[in-house]
């Protein structure tokens, strides 16, 4: 999916999800893969439940929040988990 300049929602998408765009992004709950690569807008990517698939956001000139569930147990790059 592509969009032009503006505000982007996207709630409960049920498969994977590719988002390229000029402007915010607010995406809920994806069930499957997502990538989002996104120029001149914050992302803001939120789960009730602790994602399943890989996740990739790339952004310039703008911020990126993630926020997961307080269970989720993350792990870096080599797998080590954050401290």
């Amino acid at each position: 999916m592509e969009a032009g300049p503006g505000s982007l929602e996207i709630f409960d998408a049920p498969g994977n999800l590719s988002v390229r765009t000029q402007d915010d992004i607010t995406l809920e709950n994806a069930s499957g893969k997502v990538k989002i690569d996104n120029r001149r807008g914050n992302v803001d990517v939120r789960f009730s439940f602790l994602p399943k698939e890989d996740i990739e956001i790339s952004n310039a000139s703008a911020g990126i929040t993630l926020s997961l569930p307080e269970s989720a147990k993350l792990r870096d790059c080599r797998g080590l988990p954050f401290r």
